[in-house]
């Protein structure tokens, strides 16, 4: 069947031309009357929405349910108001995640509200996007009271589907509680037989009933926003392809020096940016993994935020990002959320000269302004050399191993790296050894290995792991015997020091999930490792299984110790 309307400015009245209008799959665009005709399949149509034109915001909705249309409509109009503001080039955005409204921590509709007035309160944002988990059952009065919350502050913020928010239809009414309790009692049947009934089905109902389209674009300061969920068990083959016709054509149809940003929740994969590339994209935004992290991948910024109600699993504090948009480029800035009654202020108090300890007073030797933050990753000495992991996860970014001397504090080397190095650097002599031949071995979040001369920091060799830059590795390498074994639970290679050549790489898991601090033991012959099923014991020679332990800790922090044979 056919729908036909008009876009139009409603004061003074006036039609819009040019303004994209789709069915979930094809788009047209508004003749100069501010007309359009879409072709419309009610068994696989579910909105009429507009891609919302810079300068303007709707004065009722962007979008209208075609649910239960049977033959051609005329008259589907949309009314926008004029919205100045929109067009400014120069603004900021605030991106949320994983807000999990309806999770038992707790986490309830007052706590969210509350935490989007501090970040509106906090940083001023012009706009805010939530990328999906924004409930953690999907359960309709969670996504109404999500709605609620939103309502509480006045800046448009933009949401997006994601897993957590179509559970309660994937699973057939089971709620998270009693999941658990199947999962403990090994009685899986139930769950499993739920499951492969799930497959081949859309599960974005209730989000669509209370929020409206599962994926949309709008224009803002001269970007383009495409809000594009890519859980794909979520949806059924049919829609798949239809909301990627959609993504696609909405894409070919920007201007070419119109920068866009894709947002989505699960980090996007090699491929996906590879096609992104194609085009002007130059950021991506995602949640999913409760992890900070950013690169790049080409021209384009990859950005993980952490969720925004409780603390990361990778320890980092809840928070959120914030994009600051430029004429020409932009800026992003971990933000950390804490509560308003114990949020930390920034004091000039200089550094006390001596501190009693007891029976006696420490005195203060030297103070080094660091760059950055180090988070988890514990300094390590060699020689008269102190080095510390940088975590940055802002952009540009000063992420690296960074060098001061022991005794004084001088600054002695930085050297920079791709991402973030979120634990220790290894290194290949004690401090008592020659430092002019020591090596230090770095790995950052996404994989790719540094090799540092540690008297100069000059980088001689690099290595990306397989799967680079997707990587998620919070542990440190070890050195052995002229060989630098780095990894995480997804899978360990084995590197030659003196060249990052690759001489095994053995594959533990499908990925680095979730992200884990438990580096690598070394006991004899043997690489012990902690992997998503406990720990696994790895021939050093060639990288083959000789034991594995399972273990049930679903988020390790602390690393294997050996003591003799235990």
């Amino acid at each position: 069947m056919q729908v036909s309307g008009t876009v139009r400015q409603i004061t003074p009245p006036r039609p819009l031309a040019g303004v994209c209008v789709s069915n979930g799959q094809s788009i047209v665009q508004t003749d100069a009357e501010g007309h359009y005709t879409l072709n419309l399949d009610p068994e696989r149509h579910r909105f009429i929405f507009l891609s919302m034109p810079e300068g303007w915001r709707p004065k009722d909705s962007f979008y209208q349910s075609v649910c239960g249309w049977t033959k051609d409509r005329t008259g589907i109009d949309f009314n926008l108001e004029s919205d100045p503001h929109r067009t400014q080039r120069n603004f900021k955005l605030a991106h949320i995640t994983d807000t999990h409204l309806g999770n038992p921590l707790p986490v309830n509709k007052a706590m969210v509200a509350t935490d989007l007035q501090q970040v509106v309160r906090d940083t001023k944002p012009d706009l805010l996007i939530a990328s999906g988990d924004l409930t953690d059952w999907g359960l309709p009065h969670e996504l109404e009271e999500f709605q609620d919350a939103a309502h509480t502050v006045a800046t448009p913020l933009f949401t997006l589907f994601a897993g957590h928010d179509g559970n309660a239809e994937r699973f057939g009414g089971l709620t998270a509680a009693e999941i658990s309790k199947l999962k403990a009692a090994q009685q899986t049947d139930k769950l499993d037989k739920l499951i492969a009934q799930s497959v081949g089905n859309t599960f974005t109902h209730y989000y669509e009933q209370v929020l409206g389209p599962s994926y949309y674009s709008f224009d803002w300061g001269g970007r383009h926003f495409v809000l594009y969920p890519n859980e794909q068990p979520f949806f059924s083959d049919l829609d798949r392809q239809q909301k990627e016709d959609w993504l696609w054509s909405d894409l070919a149809i920007q201007p070419a020096n119109r920068q866009i940003i894709v947002v989505v929740h699960i980090p996007p994969d090699n491929g996906f940016l590879d096609r992104l590339s194609q085009y002007n994209t130059r950021l991506v935004l995602h949640g999913h993994f409760h992890c900070r992290k950013i690169f790049s991948h080409d021209s384009i910024i990859v950005a993980a935020a952490p969720s925004l109600c409780f603390g990361g699993i990778d320890t980092s504090c809840r928070g959120y990002q914030l994009v600051r948009f430029g004429d020409d480029d932009l800026q992003l800035e971990p933000v950390s959320l804490t509560s308003p009654n114990t949020r930390l202020q920034s004091v000039n108090t200089p550094t006390p000269k001596e501190i009693p300890f007891g029976d006696h007073t420490l005195s203060l030797r030297w103070e080094h302004q660091m760059p950055t933050q180090l988070h988890r990753a514990a300094p390590v000495r060699c020689g008269h050399n102190l080095l510390l992991s940088l975590r940055d996860d802002a952009y540009p970014t000063q992420a690296g191993v960074y060098c001061v001397d022991t005794q004084t504090g001088k600054f002695l080397w930085h050297a920079p790296t791709d991402a973030s190095v979120n634990n220790s650097i290894a290194v290949s002599q004690s401090e008592t050894d020659n430092l002019a031949a020591a090596m230090g071995v770095a790995v950052s979040v996404t994989g790719r290995v540094y090799g540092i001369e540690l008297a100069s920091g000059h980088v001689q060799w690099q290595s990306d792991l397989p799967d680079f830059p997707q990587r998620w590795i919070h542990t440190s390498p070890r050195i052995v015997d002229q060989n630098a074994y780095v990894g995480a639970k997804a899978g360990y290679a084995a590197l030659d020091l003196a060249s990052g050549t690759q001489k095994w790489y053995t594959e533990l898991s499908r990925n680095d999930k979730w992200p884990c601090y438990a580096s690598p033991a070394v006991y004899e012959n043997l690489l012990i490792v902690h992997v998503p099923e406990g720990l696994t014991a790895l021939d050093r020679e060639d990288g083959t299984i000789v034991w594995q332990q399972r273990l049930k800790v679903g988020y390790p922090y602390g690393s294997p110790a050996v003591s003799g044979q235990l």
